[in-house]
């Protein structure tokens, strides 16, 4: 094929060729930093979900460390977290859509597990409070810190995470 006869194959007017191709271009452009932050948070939470998984079936203590892997120093967990700002809409179904995290945090159903490096935060993961609930106090953890122990106790589908003794 030619080039001539490839530009005889573009419609008469470039605009019904052209406009198409910039919509799609800046709809790629704005959807790309949105998937990319909820498919992170979306990890965040099936990874938790598997590590949890994992200690109440093998036994095993439940570590930070082993879950998330960025670099950070400490983690603090905030339960019944109510924020004061709109959440972030993650379309499609790549995590929590905005009118559902927003459900959550009004019943003071969301966890917020926050990271930090030298005392900066650099992550956190939001996790359904009905899921998981933490036993610890509002101090931060250190990364070297403490093994959790993850129990399911009666009367809560969730799981109990406390530190292990």
């Amino acid at each position: 094929m030619s080039i001539q006869t490839a530009l005889r194959s573009l419609p008469s007017k470039p605009v019904l060729f052209i406009a198409p191709a910039i919509i799609a271009a800046v709809l790629c452009w704005r959807y790309y930093d949105v998937y990319r932050v909820c498919t992170h948070r979306a990890g965040h939470m099936a990874s938790l979900d598997k590590a949890l998984d994992q200690a109440v079936g093998e036994g095993k203590p439940f570590v930070f460390e082993n879950v998330f892997r960025s670099d950070w120093d400490a983690v603090r967990v905030f339960q019944s977290y109510r924020p004061d700002t709109k959440s972030f809409h993650c379309p499609f179904g790549w995590h929590y859509s905005e009118d559902e995290r927003d459900s959550l945090a009004r019943r003071g159903g969301l966890t917020v597990i926050a990271f930090y490096k030298d005392k900066a935060l650099i992550d956190f993961a939001d996790y359904p409070s009905a899921k998981a609930r933490f036993s610890i106090n509002d101090e931060p953890v250190r990364r070297e810190g403490v093994a959790f122990a993850v129990t399911q106790a009666d009367g809560y589908t969730g799981y109990l995470i406390s530190p292990r003794q």
